[in-house]
């Protein structure tokens, strides 16, 4: 089982002058050490600049986060938004990803 975490800014300034990605990780894995689980360094995805109306899969991040998704793992996100825009993308990944065990 591993644990993931995907974290996202919608645009470049954010991802270039803010602190939004850095606070998003350290939330998620100070988040994961609460509930006993462990965050590997090859298991945290970020995504800059990347609008959230794009599909968490069609993402670079999105895309190669999901490949390594596997039965019995855990995805962490900071907030839903940060993964979804649309209730209809977080429906089908939602869906998705049960029915892979995540």
């Amino acid at each position: 089982m591993t644990v993931f975490i995907y974290t996202r800014v919608s645009t470049s300034l954010q991802a270039d002058d803010g602190n939004s990605l850095e606070t998003q990780v350290s939330q998620l894995k100070s988040y994961a050490i609460t509930k006993g689980m462990t965050v590997g360094d090859e298991a945290v995805f970020v995504e800059k600049g990347v609008s959230g109306s794009v599909p968490l899969r069609d993402r670079p991040k999105g895309q190669l986060l999901w490949s390594r998704l596997t039965k019995g793992d855990s995805l962490l996100l900071a907030k839903l938004d940060r993964g979804f825009r649309s209730s209809k993308d977080a429906i089908t990944t939602l869906h998705d990803l049960k029915e892979k065990g995540v």
